[in-house]
């Protein structure tokens, strides 16, 4: 009887984490939709500063504005495209592991639903949607990257597997994000207490401090040129 009813009981929760993830994914791409048809008006600061670009040198927040012109030069992908494409995959991403990540996390589907839902988590994008291009969405995507990796080498208590997964995709991961925003670094500090989940002993320690002073490379170099955006619009 006992087992039945925590079948019918993990059934339900199943039910409702699967509903809510198709929820949230349908809202997101109604809103996506609405604002790559301009059905929504929206400001247009965070939009243009997606177009700073490396063309006149080296600039902080440069790398995803050059990957478009790269693009449009090769493929003529339009602009809007692209990049509502790569903030519906981030939203979408920030979505699905939040929930894989917290979906144990809550005594009650109640609680669960109510941050799912609220203004001020996955869905600030959608009851604001001026802040859609926003490039914080970068930042927060691999934080829960980074956490749901970690979960998943700690159940097998791998961690020379982890190390692996740290060096050649966690660190390169926020390299690559703190050239898109520098304010990944501000949260570098919450990526290295991920790392001491794992963390035993001062040796293990002292080496997570050598795996993450790579990072002061492009903390540098952005520090370096900070530039002025303005000057690094055009395409």
């Amino acid at each position: 009887m006992l087992i039945n009813k925590y079948k019918n009981t993990y059934n339900l929760n199943s039910i409702i984490l699967n509903f809510s993830i198709l929820f949230l994914i349908l809202i997101t791409s109604v809103y996506t939709f609405k604002i790559y048809f301009n059905s929504i008006s929206i400001s247009s600061y965070a939009y243009n500063e997606l177009f700073i670009n490396y063309q006149f040198g080296f600039i902080r927040r440069g790398l995803l504005g050059q990957a478009f012109i790269f693009l449009n030069t090769n493929i003529d992908i339009e602009p809007i495209l692209f990049f509502t494409s790569v903030f519906f995959i981030l939203y979408v991403l920030q979505i699905i592991l939040f929930l894989k990540i917290f979906k144990n996390f809550f005594i009650s589907n109640f609680v669960l639903l109510i941050l799912l839902f609220s203004p001020v988590f996955i869905l600030f994008n959608i009851y604001d949607p001026n802040i859609y291009y926003v490039k914080d969405i970068f930042i927060k995507v691999s934080i829960l990257f980074h956490a749901f990796v970690f979960i998943e080498k700690k159940k097998n208590g791998n961690y020379s597997d982890y190390l692996k997964s740290l060096k050649f995709l966690i660190i390169p991961i926020i390299i690559v994000v703190s050239l898109i925003h520098e304010y990944q670094f501000f949260f570098v500090g919450v990526h290295f207490l991920i790392s001491l989940g794992f963390c035993n002993s001062k040796k293990n320690f002292i080496y997570l401090l050598k795996i993450y002073s790579i990072i002061l490379i492009p903390f540098i170099l952005v520090i370096i040129f900070i530039g002025n955006e303005s000057q690094y619009y055009e395409l």
